[in-house]
């Protein structure tokens, strides 16, 4: 599963299908979420959905458990990233 904020602001979620060197993704059963202060949270079913990757400047992976919801077996595990260094 794939969380990406697209140039735009577009929240989609997805099952990553594929990628390539550009960061053109693929998402299956993709969904487009949406926020209002009226109607809450809005959910709207997009399909088989292609995001080229010079529209992508935030993506996370993540667990399906998360994906649909289900908290209860998540671990809250810190992972370091190795640092660049400075110049």
């Amino acid at each position: 599963m794939v969380n990406v904020v697209t140039g735009d602001g577009r929240i989609i979620i997805g099952l990553l299908k594929g990628f390539d060197q550009l960061i053109n993704l693929v998402i299956e059963d993709a969904h487009e979420r949406s926020f209002s202060e009226t109607e809450g949270v809005l959910t709207t079913p997009l399909g088989l959905y292609i995001i080229r990757g010079e529209n992508v400047p935030i993506g996370a992976f993540f667990p399906n458990f998360l994906a649909l919801g289900r908290f209860e077996n998540f671990k809250n595990e810190c992972v370091q990233t190795p640092r660049r260094p400075t110049k």
